[in-house]
């Protein structure tokens, strides 16, 4: 199934407040492409797409995005009921929320010298979040050089009971209580 194929809900200045919600962090579904085939440009987390951070391996876990304003949202990632980390977003809505570009430099001169570059998107469809991701990647060495890109598209599920999600945690294991 072909997530760019879908038209995603357009996202303006007044509409951007729905992209506020609970979604999950494994993704229901992954599409992409890419120029090499031998690599694995799969973050099939929804964290690890939001933050470039690496992933979590608990499946139990979450996304919770909240919107400040058009152009600052923050994203926490929650196993269970605790709180694992936060991270603010920075971006501007053009039909999606785009977030800011990531770079990545390797800068071992005159050894190798490389560059990444990864861009994203976050849109609503059918209530739930679809990651557009776009990258692309060079690599220079005094024996050759190496070039890909690609694209890929993840969608994440809604979360919108969130006792069901709890109570599926504490059915799993033991919860930390809060003081």
């Amino acid at each position: 199934m072909n997530l760019k194929s879908r038209d995603p809900e357009i996202i303006t200045g007044d509409t951007y407040g729905k992209l506020s919600g609970r979604y999950e962090n494994v993704s229901m579904e992954y599409t992409g492409r890419a120029t090499l085939l031998t690599t694995d440009q799969k973050p099939r987390q929804l964290w690890r797409h939001l933050t470039g951070r690496s992933e979590v391996a608990d499946q139990e876990c979450s996304v919770v995005i909240e919107f400040l304003s058009s152009r600052r949202a923050i994203a926490k990632l929650y196993c269970c009921d605790s709180l694992i980390d936060s991270v603010t977003l920075k971006g501007k809505v053009k039909g999606s929320f785009f977030l800011s570009s990531r770079w990545k430099i390797i800068p071992f001169f005159p050894i190798a010298f490389g560059y990444r570059k990864d861009s994203f998107g976050i849109s609503l469809l059918s209530r739930n979040l679809m990651v557009d991701c776009h990258w692309d990647y060079r690599l220079y060495t005094p024996l050759g050089a190496e070039e890909g890109r690609g694209e890929s598209w993840i969608f994440s599920g809604s979360l919108l009971r969130k006792h069901q999600f709890f109570s599926n945690c504490l059915s799993n294991g033991p919860s930390r209580s809060r003081s």
